[in-house]
């Protein structure tokens, strides 16, 4: 996990892809001997301005990762948009070269469309809605993931009522917007454990569903409800009963 700006960035392959993008230095033990470092092979390749052996100053290189974080914090299509356009320019004014590596920088984009880089978010935006198992048959916990703080907000029956359900929602809603005190240095070791949960595949993560705050709504709620609850029944009759899980105590309400 690395804290880049505001951005929380958790998954290699989008931390790959911005280094490929925005030509970003992959060796850090290097570019921090800059001017005095000696360039890797991928200064031969073209696809590193090397600020490590003064090829480009740092003033330069900081500008150049200054345009990959503003890359995370916008819309893909904001993005897609401005390169289009510079594109177009470039065509214009007969520069063919710099039109083509826009090109390249467009194709390359195309996977953050996709999960896992659908969870990558600035930590003031970062508020999700996390569905476990509870001790009580047919009923589910609901964690709220807010900036870097984790906690149970509410048990709820797999067929609670909908007005139950709506109310549940707007608690969580009105509760997401993250505070100062959910970026200190625990909360981003709760962040590491949420975000190793998040990116593992979904065979191997934990039972429950992660849901992003801001797009819930009541039938999208019920139905992970659902299929968590589900998932946990399979497993409960698949272990047996001499192999039954203990429950975790119940916490304070």
């Amino acid at each position: 996990m690395r804290r880049t700006g505001a951005i929380l960035i958790h998954d290699p392959y989008y931390i790959e892809l911005l280094e490929n993008v925005f030509d970003l230095c992959r060796y850090h033990h290097i570019l921090i001997r800059s001017p005095h470092g000696q360039a890797c092979a991928y200064k031969e390749m073209g696809r590193c301005p090397a600020p490590c052996d003064g090829s480009v100053s740092l003033v330069a290189y900081r500008d150049q990762v200054a345009r990959s974080i503003a890359f995370t914090r916008q819309p893909i299509e904001m993005f897609r948009q401005a390169i289009e356009e510079a594109m177009r320019i470039a065509s214009e004014n007969l520069a063919f070269e710099e039109a083509m590596r826009l090109r390249k920088i467009l194709d390359a984009i195309v996977p953050s469309k996709v999960r896992p880089f659908h969870w990558v978010r600035s930590l003031e935006a970062l508020s999700l809605v996390s569905i476990q198992t509870s001790e009580r048959a047919g009923w589910l916990r609901l964690f709220l993931i807010r900036g870097g703080w984790v906690a149970p907000v509410v048990d709820l029956a797999v067929e609670a009522p909908q007005e139950q359900i709506e109310a549940v929602i707007e608690r969580l809603r009105n509760s997401a917007q993250p505070r100062p005190e959910d970026f200190c240095e625990s909360a981003l070791e709760n962040l590491g454990l949420v975000c190793w949960h998040l990116f593992q595949p979904k065979s191997a993560r934990c039972r429950g569903e992660f849901l992003r705050t801001g797009e819930l709504d009541a039938s999208m709620l019920r139905l992970a409800l659902r299929r968590v609850a589900k998932t946990s029944e399979a497993e409960a009759e698949a272990l047996g009963d001499d192999q039954a899980i203990e429950p975790a105590a119940p916490f304070d309400r």
